[in-house]
Protein backbone atom coordinates (compact mmCIF):
# COMPACT_ATOMS: atom_id res chain seq x y z
CA UNK A 1 0.00 0.00 0.00
CA UNK A 2 2.45 2.62 0.80
CA UNK A 3 5.28 1.18 -1.73
CA UNK A 4 7.38 3.57 -3.50
CA UNK A 5 6.57 3.72 -7.14
CA UNK A 6 8.45 4.39 -10.80
CA UNK A 7 7.23 4.67 -14.28
CA UNK A 8 9.77 2.45 -16.90
CA UNK A 9 12.25 5.00 -18.07
CA UNK A 10 12.32 6.77 -14.39
CA UNK A 11 15.75 7.49 -12.36
CA UNK A 12 15.65 5.72 -8.62
CA UNK A 13 18.08 7.52 -6.69
CA UNK A 14 18.17 5.62 -3.23
CA UNK A 15 19.98 6.84 -0.09
CA UNK A 16 21.20 3.57 1.84
CA UNK A 17 23.02 3.38 5.21
CA UNK A 18 24.13 0.79 6.99
CA UNK A 19 23.75 0.78 10.84
CA UNK A 20 26.07 -1.55 11.66
CA UNK A 21 27.55 -1.75 14.75
CA UNK A 22 29.42 -4.27 13.28
CA UNK A 23 28.00 -5.95 9.99
CA UNK A 24 28.94 -5.07 6.53
CA UNK A 25 26.21 -5.33 3.91
CA UNK A 26 26.09 -6.04 0.18
CA UNK A 27 23.82 -4.23 -0.83
CA UNK A 28 21.89 -4.71 -4.52
CA UNK A 29 18.34 -4.18 -6.02
CA UNK A 30 17.27 -7.74 -7.72
CA UNK A 31 16.97 -7.20 -11.33
CA UNK A 32 18.71 -4.15 -11.73
CA UNK A 33 22.35 -2.85 -12.17
CA UNK A 34 23.21 0.36 -10.70
CA UNK A 35 23.89 3.43 -13.17
CA UNK A 36 25.82 5.32 -10.99
CA UNK A 37 27.13 4.64 -7.35
CA UNK A 38 28.30 7.14 -4.75
CA UNK A 39 30.61 5.75 -1.76
CA UNK A 40 30.26 7.27 1.70
CA UNK A 41 27.55 9.23 0.59
CA UNK A 42 29.17 11.71 -1.41
CA UNK A 43 28.80 13.92 -4.28
CA UNK A 44 31.08 12.19 -7.02
CA UNK A 45 30.04 9.21 -8.85
CA UNK A 46 33.07 6.81 -8.67
CA UNK A 47 31.75 4.03 -10.70
CA UNK A 48 28.75 2.85 -12.92
CA UNK A 49 27.23 -0.11 -14.04
CA UNK A 50 27.75 -2.09 -10.57
CA UNK A 51 25.51 -4.80 -9.51
CA UNK A 52 26.44 -4.93 -5.48
CA UNK A 53 28.49 -2.19 -3.81
CA UNK A 54 29.75 -3.00 0.00
CA UNK A 55 28.55 -0.76 2.67
CA UNK A 56 30.55 -1.04 6.25
CA UNK A 57 28.79 -0.65 9.44
CA UNK A 58 28.39 2.83 9.81
CA UNK A 59 28.51 4.06 6.09
CA UNK A 60 26.00 4.82 3.15
CA UNK A 61 26.09 4.99 -0.62
CA UNK A 62 23.93 6.66 -3.26
CA UNK A 63 23.10 4.78 -5.67
CA UNK A 64 21.01 5.23 -9.24
CA UNK A 65 19.50 3.19 -12.09
CA UNK A 66 16.67 3.91 -14.72
CA UNK A 67 13.94 1.43 -15.23
CA UNK A 68 13.47 -0.07 -18.20
CA UNK A 69 10.84 -2.41 -17.44
CA UNK A 70 7.73 -2.91 -15.30
CA UNK A 71 8.05 -5.01 -11.85
CA UNK A 72 8.88 -5.51 -8.21
CA UNK A 73 11.94 -4.60 -7.41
Amino acid sequence: EKALTAEVGETVRLFVGNGGPNLVSSFHVIGEIFDRLYTEGGTKSINENVQTTLIPAGGAAIVEFKLETTGNY
